[in-house]
This record gives structure tokens, sequence and C-alpha cells, in this order.
């Protein structure tokens, strides 16, 4: 399975939260039930990059309630800084963050739950995780469950499920659920195809940075597949394609150049 993306851990915290260095009346009001300076002491000891007392503050502000709290033990865990690596730690408290309003969090424990390569796998788990993130605008976890459905990992193949469910990533422009809208309306997956709305995706993706989206456009017009052949569309596409860093798509180039 894929890794999780540094970009999935966003800049989610407010900027009133951050702080240089903990104060004393930050952890005293920590230590009364102020979730926000239990934060605000674990931010300013993870700058001086004390994990171990970060972690603890950061524990605090969870069990107060705070979902950001709960989303930065989940990170702590999953990178192992200070602490070492631990995915069902950092799962649950990502669960804890997804539980308390974080969509953030209801995806990346989804991914980890996802990870056959790990102990805590549990698809169906992952599902109803993805589902939440997806029930709150999240994108990507939609495509998640369509990617689910489409290979049937762990759960019975369902290609209609899938195709719903990417139609709802790609509304929010999760790009890899455009990708694979293009492949379903192709018709190579039980489902009659429509070689219109697959350029329709194929193209909305490409035009965004999706290099296999355009690599499949290129080789579209360069076979004559479902369009007429055009070796001038075909290069622009593979030009696309190499441009997004899409290695097979530079490939692809140097063969009609």
């Amino acid at each position: 399975m894929s890794t999780i993306k540094k970009s999935i851990f966003i800049a989610i915290l407010p900027i009133f939260l951050i702080a240089n260095s903990p104060l004393d009346e930050d952890i005293k009001k920590c230590e009364s039930g102020d979730k926000v300076s239990c934060m605000k002491s674990g931010l300013a000891y993870e700058e001086q990059n004390d994990i171990q007392k970060a972690l603890k503050f950061y524990e605090s502000a969870c069990k107060k309630g705070e979902k950001l709290g709960c989303f930065k033990c989940g990170e702590i865990y999953y990178s192992g800084k200070g602490v070492g690596i631990d995915y069902e730690k950092s799962a649950k408290y990502f669960e804890s963050a997804c539980e308390s309003g974080l969509p953030q969090g209801c995806y990346i424990s989804g991914v980890l739950y996802e990870d056959d390569s790990k102990k805590i796998f549990d698809v169906k788990r992952s599902i109803k995780l993805y589902k939440k993130a997806c029930d709150a605008s999240l994108a990507p976890g939609c495509g998640r469950i369509g990617n689910i459905y489409y290979r049937g990992f762990g759960v019975p193949r369902d290609i209609q499920k899938a195709k719903d469910f990417f139609q709802k990533g790609c509304k929010g422009e999760d790009l890899n659920s455009c990708l694979m809208l293009g492949n379903i309306y192709l018709g190579r997956s039980g489902i009659k195809g429509n070689i219109s709305k697959a350029l329709k995706f194929f193209d909305f993706a490409c035009s965004r940075g999706e290099g296999v989206a355009c690599m499949q456009l290129g080789t579209m017009y360069l076979k004559g597949d479902g369009v007429q052949s055009d070796g001038k569309k075909a290069k622009d596409y593979f030009q696309k394609s190499c441009k997004t860093g899409f290695s097979l798509g530079c490939e692809a180039l140097e063969t009609i150049k």
C-alpha cells in the first residue's frame, strides 16, 4: 500500500496556538483543565525538540477532547521521532482525532488500517474511517474507498460501488478518482463503456497535473483506441505527462519524436 504523503499532515493548527517557549502559566492552566494551554505547551516543547514532554501535553489535550492534540500524538507515533514508531498507537490517536471531528484524522487512520504490511490491518475499519472523511468532503477518502472496491481488496469486488465513490472523489478534485473513472468508462471493468466520458475524466485529471491520465490520453490517440488516431495529440499528451515527472510519459515521448 502507498505511504501517507507528508502533505496530509497539513498545517491545521491555528496560528494562535504557536508558541516559542513553554510558559509556566500555560502549564498551570493545562493542569487545571485548559486544553488550549496544553496544546501551547506541547507545541513549545516540540519546537525545543523535547518530544517526550511535547507528547505528554498533547496526550493531555487529547484526553480533554482537543482533536488537534490527538492528531499531534498520532503524528509523533507515526514518525517515531523521539519515541519510536508505533503504528497501532498512531492509528488510535488519529482515530480519536477523527471521532472529535477532524477529517484528516479519519483519512490517515484509514490509510494505516488499510496497510496490509502492518499488524493492525483491518479493511472494514478502514472503509468506515474513509467514509467519515468522504462525508466530511475530504475527497481522497472517497477515492480510497473506490480503490478498495475496484480491486476487491479485503472485500468483494464491486465496480459500481467503486464508480460511485470515484464520482464523489472526482467531484472534490481527487485526481486519482477522476483517473479511475476514466478507466471504468473505457468499458473494460464490466460496466458499459462511454469513450466521451472517459476522455472527459482523463482530460480533467491531466489538465490538473495527473501524469498517468495524460499518458493514457496519449496512448489512446497514438493507437486510435476509441478515438481517431492523431500523432500530434498523442505527442502533446506525452509531453504533458513527462512534465509532471511521470517517467513512462517521457519514455513514450522519446519513441515518437
